[in-house]
């Protein structure tokens, strides 16, 4: 019984998310919570590279800029690999 439930649970949540459109949707719907903005803050980046990688190079960049890092070299770091997305 629940095997069933958690294997649902599974397939559903490997439906929504097997496209691009998809994950954007799944991330987006995660960062409007408050508690998985809390527990997942890399949500903001998974979120920011599957734009680039999709072609949303302005909403990307947009998007970068408003994540806050504790550090500029990580920043940096990060930057440098979304650029690279897409060339």
């Amino acid at each position: 019984m629940a095997w069933d439930t958690v294997c649902n649970e599974i397939r559903t949540y490997y439906e929504q998310t097997s496209t691009y459109e998809g994950l954007l949707e799944n991330l987006r719907e995660q960062l409007e919570q408050r508690y998985y903005r809390f527990v997942n803050p890399g949500n903001k980046i998974v979120y920011t590279f599957v734009e680039r990688y999709m072609g949303n190079n302005e909403q990307a960049q947009k998007d970068f800029d408003e994540i806050n890092f504790t550090d500029e070299h990580i920043k940096n770091e990060y930057y440098k690999r979304l650029l690279q997305i897409g060339q």
